[in-house]
């Protein structure tokens, strides 16, 4: 027999079936007579009973759990439930509701049951209770449902394999957490010598319901969650100081409900302290040994020859230049440095060699050496190389006659070695195993310690060595390789007469020959054309080389940067021609059978062009762009940072990456510097209509904030690095 639904009001009825006996009885209720766990009223059908995994507390967060899984909240709980209505057939449902019934103990411990309705809702609705805000702190509260409809009923939650949801309802905030440290104590009046060194803190809160901390990393400031092993216990914070200054652990501690302490910060200043030994090598010709700024005097060797010229743009003017032979050497009489720990060496070289294998610094270990710095031969020359504790790490190739920063960093924490050249660090993959049982003797310069005696002896220059018993931090390595920029030249064209063919560099250079349609525009100049009538820059004297765009350029009588070192050139330029019928070219040094660059406006297009050492010219980078519009000066500076490979353009001091590329110039070239138009044969081609000013050139790679010095006309503060 068929059942069908009939809907009336707001309920749905079945129609009842006349039975033997004469009576009217659901059939429903008679098929669910008996059934455990069935609550039924007469004349509805209850709905399905809610499953547990279709409850949740605190916005869903929360599954429901009891026992030691309950969860902690700090909020009065929001319940939910998700509740099915009974089928009807052709997917319809009864409407449903939830009844929630929550039960704790007061303060005086006597049980406390709350019952909460809500209204019907449609089938697999959510609905949501809030636990009265009356719970006591640290109660326990368990709670379940049934779902109804009408007045039919399911059963609760909890039965028929069920069982209650429970939490715990903490609102109270844990105690403020204390900070120690025996590496970074607390305090504000000592500067600690710390930087480069490893360490901890220890952080602990006397509440014992604590499962969390928060900090904020002193050097990052990035915040870092951290769980002790068992609730209220203490963690462990490690820490390396990487920088200097005041610094402060920030710290929060958390409970298991998610209340929080109050934040405590541990606050301590860094310093660095100074090197266990240091030599400049800057001694006077005809010295016997090297006067040491820190630690012991090395006596040097018969081969050893100070005076000879230092790493230009550093503290150091003057270096000791070792012959590569048995006598070419410094020493020690003691160590200097234990290598069982954490410890630096380096120093600037400069290889007269760029083949073997030669050792720059070393100290002896028994019957050998405890590490090694230099270089190591290979099939095409020779690479730099840091060998310690059965690890070797190599940085690139050497390059005879050329000056070089290298540092050897052992880290005893991580067992790492490290090897920076010229600030580029290269790390070993594997942890070093320095050998413990051999104590460590004198200290070397120029050679190292083998079973068969010395060797590797060092040929080339030595400056300023310097060792710590400490890892040197990134910063402090790239201060100590670091080389003021040095000024090659300026050209400003400043009380020349109108008519003048040539202009003097000042800070040296050679002096700059002006070709063809050129004239010295100053403040007396008549201009019947527009490009004579340039506004002065507002920054700059009242002179600026004025370029007919047809004949006028000017050229230096000699190269002026050498390409094969880290180089800036700048210039500055106006133009009334925005627009112009074809390529413009504003800066250019070399090309014609030399290596060389050229900065080129074309096809509202910035072009980078390099000419290669076989007279091949070709698009480094370019970008959209512009000329600037008439009565705007605009400056154009061209970059070669060589230690990183880099060539950029830089317009008006927009440094965009794509003006920006890999690139190594392989000679000194050997072409002038030219501004106004592209060097050619006896003449020259792609003019400027417009004007220049404060044209200049500098030995090393200047920034943002030199170029933009320059642009309002000062003349950048290149200060020297100081000795470390």
């Amino acid at each position: 027999m068929k059942r069908r639904a009939v809907t009336a009001g707001s309920g749905t009825r079945r129609r009842p079936v006349r039975l033997l006996t004469g009576l009217a009885v659901p059939l429903t209720a008679v098929a669910l007579a008996g059934l455990p766990g069935v609550a039924v009223a007469a004349g509805e059908t209850p709905p399905p009973a809610p499953e547990i995994k279709n409850l949740s507390m605190d916005e869903g967060t929360a599954a429901c759990v009891s026992g030691t899984d309950r969860p902690y909240l700090r909020s009065a709980a929001r319940l939910k439930a998700r509740l099915a209505g009974h089928p009807l057939g052709d997917g319809r449902f009864d409407t449903v509701g939830g009844e929630f019934e929550i039960t704790w103990r007061d303060e005086a411990g006597q049980p406390v049951t709350k019952t909460l309705r809500t209204a019907e809702k449609q089938n697999g609705s959510d609905f949501t209770v809030t636990v009265p805000d009356v719970v006591p702190h640290d109660a326990a509260v368990s709670w379940r449902v049934r779902a109804f409809h009408g007045d039919a009923v399911s059963t609760w939650s909890d039965e028929n394999g069920g069982h209650a949801c429970e939490y715990v309802y903490d609102f109270t905030a844990p105690q403020e957490p204390t900070v120690s440290s025996e590496v970074f104590p607390s305090g504000l009046d000592d500067l600690l010598p710390v930087l480069g060194h490893h360490g901890s803190f220890t952080v602990r809160s006397a509440s014992p319901d604590v499962v969390t901390y928060w900090y904020d990393d002193p050097s990052t400031r990035k915040r870092v969650e951290v769980r002790p092993d068992t609730p209220g216990g203490a963690v462990t914070i490690p820490y390396f100081a990487d920088r200097t200054g005041l610094l402060y652990l920030r710290v929060q501690a958390f409970d298991r409900a998610g209340n929080s302490s109050a934040p405590v910060e541990h606050m301590f200043r860094v310093s660095a302290e100074k090197a266990k030994a240091a030599w400049d090598l800057t001694d006077q010709a005809g010295a016997t040994s090297a006067a040491a700024t820190e630690g012991p005097d090395a006596p040097a060797g018969e081969g050893v020859t100070f005076g000879a010229d230092g790493p230009a743009g550093t503290a150091y003017p003057k270096s000791a230049r070792l012959d590569g032979s048995a006598s070419g050497h410094l020493a020690t009489e003691t160590p200097v440095v234990d290598t069982h720990g954490s410890f630096s060496a380096g120093a600037w070289v400069k290889p007269a060699d760029a083949t073997g294998t030669r050792t720059v610094l070393s100290q002896d270990a028994g019957e050998g050496h405890s590490f090694t710095l230099g270089q190591r031969a290979t099939d095409e020359g020779a690479e730099w190389a840091f060998t310690f504790g059965g690890r070797t790490v190599t940085g690139g190739p050497v390059e005879a006659d050329r000056w070089t920063h290298v540092e050897a960093v052992y880290d005893a924490y991580t067992g790492l070695p490290r090897l920076y050249v010229n600030g580029t660090a290269t790390t070993a993959k594997k942890a070093a195993a320095p050998d413990e049982s051999a104590s460590d003797g004198a200290f070397q310069i120029g050679r190292a310690r083998t079973a068969a005696g010395y060797g590797a002896y060092w040929s080339g220059s030595v400056a300023a060595v310097r060792v710590h018993d400490r890892v040197l931090v990134d910063d402090e390595i790239t201060r100590a390789a670091s080389r003021a920029p040095s000024s090659l030249g300026l050209w400003d064209f400043e009380g020349l007469a109108e008519d003048a063919k040539s202009a003097p560099a000042t800070h040296g250079g050679p002096a700059m020959t002006l070709h063809g349609g050129t004239l010295v525009a100053n403040s007396g100049t008549t201009c019947p054309e527009a490009y004579l009538c340039a506004p002065f820059p507002p920054d700059f004297a009242d002179a600026t080389l004025a370029l007919d765009g047809e004949s006028g350029w000017a050229s230096t009588t000699e190269p002026v940067a050498a390409l094969d070192e880290s180089f800036t050139v700048v210039a500055h330029y106006f133009t009334d021609d925005t627009e112009p019928e074809g390529p413009v070219t504003v800066l250019a040094q070399g090309g014609e059978g030399h290596e060389g660059f050229r900065v080129r406006y074309a096809d509202s297009t910035w072009q980078l062009l390099v000419t290669d050492a076989d007279g091949t010219e070709r698009m480094l980078a370019s970008t959209p762009g512009h000329l600037e519009p008439y009565q705007v000066w605009a400056q154009v500076a061209v970059v070669h940072d060589r230690e990183h490979g880099t060539l950029r353009l830089v317009v008006d001091n927009n440094w965009k990456d794509e003006l920006v590329a890999s690139h190594r110039f392989a000679t000194a070239g050997g072409g002038a510097l030219a501004v106004g138009a592209a060097p050619s044969g006896e003449g020259a081609h792609e003019f400027l209509h417009g004007a220049v000013d404060n044209v200049s050139a500098y030995r090393g790679v200047l920034d943002q904030d030199d170029l933009s010095s320059l642009a309002s006309g000062n003349e950048p503060h290149f200060p020297v690095p100081e000795a470390s």
